[in-house]
């Protein structure tokens, strides 16, 4: 097997001969390995190292031996998924007349849904709205909750709410002006439990459901991202109102808070990605935490990463073959360094090393010659022929085994 990649930001793939290494790998189902199993250089020049063509014919050039580490790897398919996912759901029944598109940002306040035309609304909390709040309600801290972003989006002008766990008559005065503003034909003081979805913080929608779908309580209306604060982020023109430490330089913004005056004080930003693996539970040994591996991205770019965590809680899932399934369970893996590319989620491959050849002598394969007895041979310049045994292939390169020839020794290579 043979590969044509030629990427200068992966190393190219080689395929070892099953006398020396197995030329395959077995391949899991589940997250099996997205190609065989395979040696890859840990430097590669894609250059023909064509050194002096005086010595040969129109035929044929002059060509090097080269010396390269070669290092085995086991390919895994693998998810790359930035911050933590929150599913976001229905507290009643009826039809989805509005919901939020996949890659818009969630605040404080943001509209993310309508069912039957009643809007949902985000709220900051850890508490999940579970019950209809009112002035009567228990005290409880959803209501701190509701409190504590109501009054801190202006709903509150006088100062007249108490923010604590007990819904008061200034609660409910606050709940209408609220509702009032997101347009209800007839506010009131009440807070339906559908009225208000509580999320961890700023948020990017990843998945959404399609309107006129029909919803039951209990049933996902959309998936969010949880996003980070980064920082402060410093325009030339308004140094001084920002806090000192704060950046020097222009940061493009996707989203960002700003202050009275519209401009930019702070950025939210996805959280650094996590890439999440499923292995069959008898590979658990093969990921230990702590393990190095690479990571190619969906921009096909390679990273550093490592093995953070490994689930001790096992599933069952299909295996896209008939009703068969596999036990598997999952194993989280983290970049090194904070990933420099526009994909915040898709597929990826882990690969993980599994030998090393150090120093194996390549040369070019069209410069193997076929003997008639069997084997091949190669015509070293100022030689003639040599036999020669052969090892790894990779793009044009044979690994040669039997020391027949040094690095850096010139021989003839068909042009």
């Amino acid at each position: 097997m043979t590969t044509d990649d030629t990427r200068s930001a992966a190393p190219a793939p080689v395929v070892l001969p099953s006398r020396r290494w197995p030329a395959v790998l077995a391949a899991l189902i589940v997250g099996a390995a997205a190609g065989a199993a395979g040696l890859w250089f840990a430097t590669h020049d894609d250059a023909d190292p064509t050194v002096d063509e005086g010595h040969a014919d129109d035929q044929t050039v002059i060509v090097e031996a080269e010396s390269r580490d070669l290092r085995s790897f086991e390919e895994w398919d693998a998810t790359l998924q930035s911050g933590p996912v929150t599913a976001i759901t229905a507290a009643g029944r009826g039809t989805l007349t509005r919901t939020s598109a996949v890659g818009d940002r969630i605040a404080a306040g943001t509209l993310i849904a309508e069912i039957d035309g009643v809007p949902v609304v985000a709220l900051y909390g850890s508490v999940p709205m579970y019950r209809e709040l009112e002035v009567h309600s228990d005290d409880g801290a959803d209501i701190r909750q509701l409190e504590e972003n109501l009054v801190a989006m202006g709903f509150d002008p006088d100062g007249t709410v108490t923010v604590d766990d007990n819904y008061t008559v200034n609660t409910g005065l606050m709940v209408e002006r609220w509702e009032e503003d997101l347009g209800f034909d007839e506010p009131d003081s009440v807070v339906e439990a559908g009225q208000v979805v509580f999320i961890d913080g700023p948020s990017e929608v990843s998945t959404a459901s399609v309107v006129g779908s029909q919803v039951a309580p209990g049933q996902q209306l959309l998936s969010a991202i949880t996003l980070v604060e980064s920082g402060y982020v410093r325009l030339p023109d308004d140094e001084a109102d920002l806090p000192a430490g704060a950046a020097t330089e222009p940061i493009s913004l996707d989203s960002f808070d700003g202050d009275e005056a519209g401009r930019p004080t702070h950025l939210w930003m996805v959280e650094q990605g996590s890439i999440q693996l499923a292995i069959q539970v008898d590979r658990i040994e093969d990921f230990p935490a702590g393990l190095d591996v690479e990571v190619e991205l969906p921009d096909e770019s390679i990273v550093d990463a490592r093995v953070d965590t490994v689930d001790d809680v096992a599933r069952r899932v299909a295996t896209g073959q008939g009703q068969e399934t596999v036990t598997v369970v999952d194993v989280t893996i983290q970049p090194v360094a904070p990933l420099s590319t526009a994909f915040t989620a898709g597929p990826v491959i882990v690969r993980v090393e599994d030998d090393t050849i150090l120093g194996a002598t390549l040369v070019p394969a069209r410069a193997l010659i076929a003997l008639t007895e069997g084997g091949h041979a190669i015509d070293i310049d100022g030689r003639g022929l040599v036999a020669v045994e052969i090892g790894a292939f990779d793009d044009g390169w044979v690994e040669i085994t039997n020391g027949a020839i040094e690095p850096g020794e010139r021989l003839l290579a068909p042009a």
